[in-house]
């Protein structure tokens, strides 16, 4: 959970473990200099800047439209945060554990700056990316507590049975889908509610964080190692 100062109250799934007041910038040698310059400057910072600037930004009843939108950019820089975490070797990531053919995939894709695998296929038709805007209709929840909770990743299956990452950060829940599809023309032509468009306006759809089981109880054993140390 996220304030006013750098540092986060972190705590775990496990329901004895404790609450720990850190930065949670937790380190490791992952890449070199120039890999990371070169994440920084084709993807987050203008990943980042997307969600925190609030220029070009409209609120709509059902949803969040942001123009001037890079689809690829964007998607690529969330990819790469799906492929960092794929490939660490901290604990704070372990959901995360693609084959390394796969890995290498998102790999390649984002080092050459496409979403192209080659002519015919694209790694967004297998790793569809949607972001909702969270919010709490019943109001239980604040607004400023959803913005505040920023998870790793977590994993789960949909109910095609396919694998689904999600984390939240600022509000946004940026979830992962890996589809195989039916065929080849269904990879192709379907796509999953609130998915990321190639257009240069995307609408990012609010959703109630009630529509995710493991976030609510993630909340809630949060919320119970807060009242146990009032």
């Amino acid at each position: 959970m996220k304030r006013k100062s750098g540092q986060l109250i972190k705590s775990d799934y496990l329901e004895g473990s404790s609450l720990e007041v850190t930065n949670s910038d937790p380190k490791e040698p992952l890449l070199c200099h120039r890999c990371e310059q070169f994440l920084s400057s084709s993807y987050e910072q203008y990943g980042t800047r997307l969600f925190k600037n609030p220029k070009g930004v409209v609120k709509k009843e059902d949803s969040i439209e942001f123009s001037n939108f890079e689809y690829e950019r964007f998607y690529l820089y969330l990819l790469s945060i799906l492929w960092r975490a794929s490939v660490s070797k901290l604990p704070e990531f372990s959901e995360v554990d693609l084959p390394s053919e796969l890995a290498n995939i998102l790999r390649s894709c984002i080092e050459a700056e496409s979403p192209k695998i080659n002519d015919n296929l694209s790694i967004d038709d297998f790793f569809r990316v949607s972001v909702y805007r969270l919010i709490d209709s019943t109001n239980t929840l604040e607004d400023k507590v959803i913005k505040g909770l920023l998870t790793t990743f977590i994993q789960t299956t949909n109910e095609k049975d396919e694998t689904v990452y999600y984390f939240t950060v600022d509000g946004f829940l940026i979830k992962y889908v890996f589809t195989v599809g039916a065929n080849e023309n269904d990879v192709k032509t379907s796509k999953n509610h609130g998915q990321l468009e190639k257009d240069s306006t995307v609408n990012m759809l609010k959703a109630e964080i009630t529509d995710f089981p493991e976030l609510v109880e993630m909340i809630r054993n949060l919320t119970r190692k807060v009242k146990s140390r009032a």
